[in-house]
């Protein structure tokens, strides 16, 4: 590793840093150069550390050994951090009603209105209050049970229980962030006879 000194002088690029001091040249300067030369010369750059790593088996699998030896704490708590990410994803895949109930009350906390844990409940009937369908399947099914918020958040709405209702997934993406107003009337055009 080659040793390094500070002047607390910026060089002519403007960087503010340590210098080589076999070179005198700046630590940012000198990494600038060499990634834009990897960049201009990527297939020259991996043919010769293939080649280097093929000339040179025996020192990388020693080299390779002693890391890890060395870094048995660090190893461990990478796998870890692999093993809990992959665990996560699965376990959100397979419910993903959790990550949406979290999703929802990051967007009331970020509005900093008033967030009351709960669940809301389904209708009794197990219909869409709006379009009648009958609520099941799954996401995204077009009658999946989506939770609504009646005002939305963005309008000023709080995510408690009298101002939440589960209706299905289409009405739910028909009315989006607007009044319920708009959601009647765009299910009065579609079925006149129903409404």
């Amino acid at each position: 590793m080659d040793k390094r000194y500070f002047t607390g002088v910026a060089c002519r690029q403007g960087h503010l840093c340590e210098r080589y001091v076999s070179s005198k040249k700046c630590v940012k300067c000198v990494a600038a150069r060499g990634a834009k030369w990897h960049t201009e010369n990527r297939d020259h750059a991996t043919a010769s550390m293939a080649a280097w790593h093929h000339e040179n088996k025996d020192y990388v699998k020693a080299a390779h050994v002693e890391y890890r030896r060395e870094n048995k704490i660090l190893i461990a708590a990478r796998r870890n951090r692999f093993l809990a990410r992959a665990n996560n994803a699965r376990y959100h895949k397979e419910h993903p009603e959790v990550g949406r109930a979290k999703t929802n009350k990051r967007r009331v906390l970020k509005l900093s209105l008033p967030h009351i844990e709960h669940a809301a409940p389904m209708p009794i009937d197990g219909r869409c209050p709006h379009c009648r369908i009958k609520m099941g399947g799954t996401w995204p099914a077009s009658s999946f049970p989506t939770l609504d918020h009646i005002r939305p958040l963005t309008k000023g709405g709080h995510h408690v229980p009298e101002n939440t209702m589960m209706i299905c997934l289409e009405c739910n993406l028909i009315k989006g962030a607007r009044p319920m107003s708009y959601l009647l009337s765009r299910l009065k055009e579609r079925m006149p006879d129903h409404c």
